[in-house]
């Protein structure tokens, strides 16, 4: 369980019952789905103009500690201070403004050098150096 991304500051989670939970802070139901980095993700709502409505009434539903200890639920600034200024609940993680996303190191093969000796060939001239009779 884990927050993919913010799309226009609303939550991108990588499971339903995430974004669900996310949306009953702003009487929110339902979800829709958006892929990012290759992987379904799910967003709390039937659209986005039903989040930017209801993220403008502010929240009205805020999670127990015990459900913001289950995941990454306060995801912005102004959530944040409403929840210290409503419910004096002191937050299990600092908001996440972005997830940060680790680009993985790229291998880039090396040649492989092989050291083979060099063989120039010589030549001799005036005749040949053998036993004779």
């Amino acid at each position: 369980m884990s927050l993919l991304t913010l799309i226009d500051q609303v939550p991108l989670y990588s499971t339903i019952e995430e974004a669900l939970i996310w949306g009953t802070q702003y009487n929110i139901t339902g979800y829709h789905t958006h892929v990012y980095n290759g992987a379904t993700g799910y967003m709390p709502g039937e659209n986005h103009e039903e989040i930017t409505s209801a993220l403008a009434g502010g929240i009205i539903n805020f999670l127990t500690p015990q459900q913001l200890a289950q995941g990454q639920f306060v995801v912005t600034p102004e959530a944040a201070q409403q929840y210290l200024s409503q419910q004096g609940v002191i937050l299990p993680e600092e908001p996440v403004q972005q997830p940060v996303v680790i680009p993985q190191p790229q291998v880039i093969p090396q040649p492989t050098v092989i050291d083979t000796p060099t063989f120039t060939a010589s030549t001799t001239s005036g005749g040949s150096s053998g036993s004779g009779y």
